[in-house]
Order: structure tokens, then C-alpha cells, then sequence
């Protein structure tokens, strides 16, 4: 349902707003993959933190699956982020699930303009990687 090139705001209901005006940058899959590789990377002061299909260097890798639900702004003026992400550690051919895990995060928007809802998706985003790097 996001994955428009218009920012999409929930309404009450079943009711859907896709802007005109207001547009991403690009895909919206890819903008989320990016902000949450970066930000991992950058509170695990980590070289490597890769993006999904990334070539995996070496048999000992953890990886986190993320599933996301729902991530949308609302009419009501928040944003909400809900996910089950899951942490698994990988040895060789073997995988060992290290947590399982769902979140559902909001932020104010106060708007429906394009602007206040990206910086309040970044937002719910930062907090779930705060949230992953505080459990692994």
C-alpha cells in the first residue's frame, strides 16, 4: 500500500491519501534499507553492516529478518511503525534464532505534509535500531 511514489496517509477506516505533491526520493523499500543499515552501522561503530543481498563475507554473520506490518502516518497525526524482527546467528550451514521479536513504535507528525511525515518515519526508525542494538 506505501510502496507509491506519493506519501500515503491513513485515514479513518479504510480510507487511503496519496499526495500529489508531496513524493519520495525514491522507492520507499530502498529508503528504509538504507536509513536502517545506516544507522546500525553507525551505533555499532561496525565496518560492516550489509543491506539485503549484499554478498556475506565469511560463515559467521548475524542477520536480522525484519518483517514490517505496518508503517504509515495516520490521520490521527502520528506515524506508526509496527515489526517483528528476528536475530539469527549463522556458523557455517547452521542458523540459531537469538530472539524473536515485535515492536510497534509511533511519533507525533502534527501534519500531513511530506516533510513532517518522512522526519517522523526516520524517527520511528532510529528507535526500532536503538531497540535492536540494545537486545543483541
Amino acid at each position: 500500500m506505501l510502496d507509491r511514489s506519493g506519501i500515503v496517509t491513513l485515514g479513518p477506516g479504510t480510507a487511503v491519501s496519496v499526495s500529489d505533491q508531496d513524493r519520495w526520493a525514491a522507492p520507499l523499500k530502498g529508503l528504509v534499507q538504507t536509513a536502517l543499515t545506516t544507522d546500525l552501522r553507525d551505533r555499532l561503530n561496525a565496518l560492516r553492516v550489509l543491506a539485503p543481498g549484499a554478498a556475506v563475507p565469511g560463515d559467521r554473520v548475524l542477520i536480522i529478518e525484519l518483517v514490517v506490518r505496518r508503517f504509515a502516518a495516520e490521520s490521527s497525526g502520528d506515524v506508526v511503525l509496527a515489526v517483528d524482527w528476528t536475530l539469527v546467528r549463522t556458523a557455517g550451514n547452521a542458523q540459531r534464532i537469538m530472539g524473536v521479536h515485535q515492536v510497534t513504535l509511533q511519533a507525533p507528525v502534527g501534519s500531513t505534509r511530506g516533510d513532517a511525515v518522512s522526519t517522523a518515519m526516520s524517527h520511528v526508525l532510529g528507535e526500532l535500531v536503538d531497540q535492536i542494538v540494545g537486545l543483541r
